[in-house]
C-alpha cells in the first residue's frame, strides 16, 4: 500500500471497527482481525490469553495489538503488515483502544442481559434450594453450555446440591469436584485445560457455594464467561443470603414455639444442634450459660465431641474471655470472632486450661467461631461453634449467620430464665428460701434412682425444732417467722455444698445428703445440733431433734426413708425429754437412728 493511501485506510479501519456488529467481545476480536487484514493487508493471528499453554507460532515482524476487557488483557492480535512502515505506533495504540472499548461495551451489554435473565429466574418467595437451581439454569442459558452443577462445601465435605445435563457431560465436573476438593475452596477460577469454569455464588472466602460449568467451546469465550459468572455471583450472593436468613429465622421461630414445652437442658441441646447444622463451617460446638452476671459459666450442651466429657463443667469468666480473645469491646457488644489455628499458642490459650476447654477432646478443634450472647447488657451465654477438620472453615458468611442466633437466643434465655424462676418458686419455701416438701421428695427420688445405678446412696436427716411452738405462741407469728429464717441460715451453714436442705412443714426440716453413709451423716447432724443450739431468742435457747435414715442400710424406697428418719427423730426427741440433765449438744445418740 502506498504511503499516500495509508492514513485514509487506517481512518477507515478505525471507523469500521467501531461499527462492527459483533455480539460478543471474542467475536469482535476475530472480526477486527479480519477487517485489519482485509483493509491494510498482511495477515493476523490471535493469541487468546485464557490458556496457560505457549502461544502458537507467531511470524517474525508481526505487530502485537493487545485487547483488554473485564479489567484484564484477554487477547492479542498479531498483525504482520505487508510493509513495516504501515504499523505506526500511534495507529496501533488507536486500534488497541478502540477494540478494547468496544469489547468492554459488548461485555457490559451481555452482563445486563445475563443479570436480567437471572433476576427473572429468581422468583420472589422461592426457597434457597429453588433459587440455586434457577441460578444454574440461568447461567447455562446465558453461556449456552449444556452441563453444570452447584456444590456446597460443608464441614463434612462437598455436597452436590443440584445438577443439570446428561451423565456424560456431568462426569468431568463431578470428577473435578471429587479429585480437587481443596481447589474448590478458591472460588472463581478459569480452568481452560479441563474446559471448566468455577465461580463462588456466595462471595465467601473460602468458597462455600460453588457453580461448576462446562467452558464455552468458542475460542476466547472463557474470559467473557468468567466475567458473566462473576457478575451473576454479585446478584446471587444477597439473594442467597436473604433466603438463608429466612431459613434460619424459620428454624428459630419453630424453636421459640417449643419453649415452655420442653426442659431447659433439652432446649440447650436443640439450640446447639441447630446452630451446628445451619452455620457454615461448623461440625461441632458447645453452649455455655450462667444465671447471673457475676456467676461462672456452665457448659450446658456439647455436640460433635463424642462422650461429652465436659458437659456440666464450669469455667470462670476470665477463662471464657481468654478463649474468646483480646477484643474486649467485641465481647461487651456481642460480636462474633473467628479463631484459627486453635491448637497453637496465643492469647486464647488460657481458655484451654480451665473448665470446658480443658479436656483433651478439644485438641481436635482446628478453627472456632465464638458468639457472646447479651441479655440486659451482660454476656449471659456463649455459643462456640468449632471445626475439627480445617483451619479456615469459617468466613464472613459464618459470622453473619451466627449473629442471627444472638437476639433469638437471648430471648429464649430470658424466657427460659423466667420459666425457671417460676419453676424454682414452685419448688421453694417462700419464707426460708429452702426447698419445699415437693422439691425435697423429688430430690430424694432422684438420688435413690442414681444410687440404684451404682455407688453410695443418700442419707436423709429429719429435724424438728424444740421449744419452737412456745416461742411462736408467746411472741407471735412474726417472731416465729424470723426464727425460722435464722434456723434456715444455720442449717445451710452446717451442710456441705452439695447437700439439699428444705423445710418440710411448720418447724420441721429435712436435708437430703447425696452419696453419704450413715456414719458420715452423724457428723453432719452433730454440726447441725451445735449450730442450732447457738440460736437464742427472747432469752430462750433453741434445740433440735434429728433422725437419720440411710439408703444403703435402711431402705431404697424414698417414702420409707422419710418415715424411718421421722421415727428416729421422735426417738431423739424422746431421749432429749427424758435426759434434761444432759447438755443439748450431747443429746445426739446414734442408737435410736439404727433401731
Amino acid at each position: 500500500m502506498s504511503e499516500r493511501n495509508r492514513e485514509p485506510t487506517v481512518r477507515c479501519l478505525l471507523q469500521k471497527v467501531s461499527q462492527l456488529s459483533s455480539r460478543t467481545p471474542e467475536q469482535l476480536v476475530q472480526d477486527a482481525a479480519t477487517a485489519l487484514a482485509h483493509a491494510a493487508g498482511g495477515s493476523c493471528h490471535i493469541d487468546w490469553h485464557e490458556t496457560t499453554a505457549s502461544p502458537a507460532f507467531i511470524p517474525a515482524g508481526s505487530v502485537p495489538i493487545p485487547v483488554k476487557w473485564a479489567d484484564r488483557q484477554q487477547a492479542t492480535v498479531h498483525w504482520l503488515p505487508p510493509a513495516p512502515a504501515l504499523a505506526r505506533p500511534a495507529d496501533i495504540n488507536s486500534l488497541k483502544n478502540i477494540i478494547s472499548r468496544q469489547a468492554q461495551a459488548l461485555l457490559n451489554h451481555l452482563l445486563l442481559q445475563a443479570t436480567a435473565v437471572l433476576r427473572e429466574a429468581l422468583v420472589p418467595g422461592s426457597t434457597l434450594q429453588e433459587a440455586i437451581a434457577a441460578t444454574l439454569t440461568a447461567a447455562m442459558e446465558v453461556l449456552e453450555v449444556h452441563a453444570g452443577i452447584v456444590l456446597l462445601r460443608t464441614a463434612a465435605g462437598l455436597e452436590e446440591l443440584v445438577s443439570k445435563g446428561c451423565p456424560n457431560e456431568l462426569a468431568p465436573l463431578r470428577k473435578h469436584a471429587k479429585n480437587s476438593p481443596e481447589h474448590i475452596r478458591q472460588g472463581t477460577v478459569l480452568m481452560p485445560e479441563q474446559h471448566l469454569l468455577r465461580v463462588s455464588l456466595m462471595l465467601s472466602t473460602p468458597a462455600r457455594c460453588v457453580l461448576l460449568l462446562q467452558m464455552p467451546t468458542a475460542a476466547g469465550a472463557a474470559g467473557t464467561a468468567e466475567a458473566i459468572l462473576q457478575e451473576l455471583a454479585k446478584v446471587t450472593a444477597p439473594e442467597f443470603m436473604y433466603r438463608y436468613r429466612e431459613l434460619i429465622y424459620q428454624e428459630l421461630l419453630e424453636l421459640n414455639q417449643m419453649t415452655g414445652e420442653i426442659p431447659t437442658e433439652e432446649l440447650y441441646d436443640i439450640v446447639l444442634r441447630k446452630a451446628v447444622d445451619l452455620i457454615p463451617g461448623a461440625n461441632s460446638g458447645s453452649l455455655l450459660t450462667r444465671s447471673t452476671p457475676d456467676s461462672d459459666f456452665t457448659c450446658r450442651s456439647l455436640h460433635g465431641f463424642g462422650a461429652e466429657p465436659t458437659k456440666g463443667k464450669t469455667a470462670r469468666e476470665a477463662a471464657v474471655r481468654a478463649w474468646y480473645g483480646t477484643d474486649c469491646n467485641g465481647w461487651r457488644h456481642g460480636q462474633p470472632r473467628i479463631l484459627q489455628n486453635t491448637n497453637k499458642p496465643g492469647p486464647h490459650a488460657a481458655g484451654t486450661h480451665e473448665g470446658f476447654r480443658k479436656a483433651d477432646v478439644f485438641q481436635q478443634v482446628m478453627s472456632s467461631l465464638c458468639l457472646p450472647v447479651l441479655l440486659d447488657g451482660d454476656v449471659m451465654a456463649v455459643l462456640n461453634l468449632d471445626n475439627t477438620v480445617t483451619e479456615d472453615a469459617f468466613s464472613t458468611d459464618s459470622k453473619h449467620a451466627i449473629l442471627l442466633f444472638g437476639a433469638p437466643l437471648a430471648s429464649l434465655l430470658h424466657r427460659q430464665h423466667a420459666q425457671d424462676a417460676l419453676h424454682q418458686a414452685a419448688r421453694t419455701d417462700q419464707l426460708t428460701g429452702l426447698l419445699n416438701r415437693r422439691a425435697l421428695q423429688e430430690a430424694l427420688e432422684r438420688e435413690t434412682s442414681r444410687a440404684a445405678r451404682g455407688g453410695t446412696g443418700p442419707t436423709v436427716l429429719f429435724m424438728d425444732m424444740q421449744d419452737f411452738k412456745e416461742i411462736n405462741d408467746g411472741h407471735g407469728h412474726a417472731a416465729g417467722d424470723e426464727l425460722l429464717i435464722r434456723i434456715a441460715r444455720k442449717l445451710q451453714q452446717s451442710l456441705r455444698q452439695h447437700d439439699l436442705p428444705g423445710r418440710y412443714g411448720g418447724d420441721e426440716f429435712v436435708a437430703v445428703l447425696p452419696e453419704t453413709t450413715l456414719t458420715e451423716a452423724e457428723h453432719v447432724a452433730r454440726r447441725i445440733k451445735r449450730n442450732i443450739n447457738n440460736i437464742t431468742t427472747n432469752d430462750r435457747q433453741l434445740g433440735v431433734s434429728i433422725g437419720a435414715a440411710s439408703h444403703d442400710e435402711d431402705s431404697n424406697d424414698p417414702a420409707e426413708l422419710l418415715q424411718i428418719a421421722d421415727a428416729r427423730m421422735y426417738a431423739d426427741k424422746l431421749a432429749s425429754a427424758t435426759a434434761n440433765d444432759v447438755p443439748r449438744t450431747a443429746k445426739l445418740i446414734r442408737e435410736p437412728w439404727q433401731t
